[in-house]
């Protein structure tokens, strides 16, 4: 295997004399004889690719081992294959280490960057209820209010295609009445979200932007201020060929919007305190007389996103795990009485805890 490096920020004169790029060690290239030579003017072995003058060389450094290739003129940067160096991999940085990001409880405030063609101002959003539906209590610029308590049903938040569009004062819709067609800005739908997670084009369309395509970019890791520190968080990230893209919070219930830019315009999460937000919720064995209902884990670990279901009927269990956003796989097993289902419930709960599973 080899890796690809440049030699960027080095100037790289052509030779006056003669057809040839002087590289910074002192080898150069002759473009015309398609030979490398070293500092004492040692040829050393190299391949024309090409028949023309200054035509594309293939070189093979013995001296470094490296594998070289010129460009199709003397002012073009060369690009050296190096082999691989398995200390070169120990020295890389180790990959970011990701958090869960419960924002969406009572207390929370999000405070926001919004910039609208020439005008950007801050605001900020504090969660009041978030259950089936979202309210929010909006401020922009510290003392204006624009919503006391902008409400969010179930249906918006499940599968609205549209953002509400916030603007200096106001928006573009009665935030004094619940909305069922539309999402705040900080919140993507939760059928859009699925769709990023499993890596499906999305239609997009906003005040700023014409009908486009934003195509999946995969899973990501984004960088967010919580409590005044920095956090990396697990996301999915989108984008179209015109300067429009996404980042969404890899939670499939609140997918949080974290930047989302669409050329000059832009809504962009500066920071998320949760110092007033209630307590998260804390795993809990479930009581026997509510056994059958599904309990819900997820585990966002790094690149990975993951979530495990547990339900009890009678003497069978039932789980079901998979990727976040995706169906998931099922499965039932019988354990004879509804006793001995109850325990292996908790039995299998207690050991997603331990390798990080949180509930939600």
């Amino acid at each position: 295997m080899a890796s690809r490096t440049e030699s960027p920020g080095v100037a790289v004169e052509p030779d006056p004399d003669r057809y040839a790029l002087r590289l910074p060690d002192g080898r150069r290239y002759d473009f015309a004889r398609g030979t490398l030579a070293d500092a004492a003017g040692v040829q050393q072995t190299a391949f024309k690719l090409t028949e023309e003058p200054f035509g594309r060389v293939a070189a093979w450094d013995p001296a470094r081992g490296q594998f070289v290739l010129g460009g199709n003129d003397p002012g073009v940067p060369v690009t050296v294959f190096a082999p691989f160096d398995p200390a070169r991999g120990a020295r890389a940085p180790a990959p970011a280490v990701t958090a869960p990001l419960t924002w969406a409880r009572p207390g929370t405030v999000l405070t926001y960057e919004l910039a609208d063609f020439d005008a950007q101002d801050t605001w900020r959003f504090e969660v009041l209820e978030a259950d089936a539906a979202l309210a929010l209590k909006i401020v922009m610029d510290e003392d204006e209010l624009v919503a006391a308590s902008a409400r969010f049903s179930a249906s918006a938040l499940d599968d609205a295609t549209a953002f509400v569009r916030l603007q200096q004062g106001g928006s573009n819709v009665d935030l004094a009445v619940e909305q069922h067609e539309v999402v705040p800005p900080i919140v993507l739908s939760r059928a859009r979200a699925a769709k990023l997670a499993k890596g499906k084009s999305l239609p997009f369309e906003s005040e700023w932007t014409e009908k486009t395509t934003l195509d999946s970019k995969g899973a990501t890791v984004a960088h967010v201020r919580v409590d005044g520190a920095e956090r990396a968080v697990a996301a999915h990230a989108a984008a179209d060929d015109g300067g429009v893209s996404l980042t969404v919070l890899a939670d499939p219930r609140w997918p949080l919007v974290i930047e989302r830019v669409e050329g000059d315009c832009f809504v962009r999460l500066v920071e998320v305190d949760t110092g007033r937000a209630t307590p998260a919720p804390v795993a809990a064995a479930a009581p026997a007389s509510l056994a059958s209902e599904t309990r819900r884990f997820e585990l966002v670990e790094g690149a990975s996103a993951k979530f495990w279901e547990v339900s009890v009927s009678g003497a069978a269990v039932t789980v079901r795990f998979g990727k976040l956003g995706a169906a998931g796989q099922t499965q039932t097993k019988d354990h004879g009485s509804p006793e001995t289902a109850s325990k292996e419930a908790e039995k299998l709960v207690r050991e997603k805890v331990k390798k990080g599973y949180q509930p939600v």
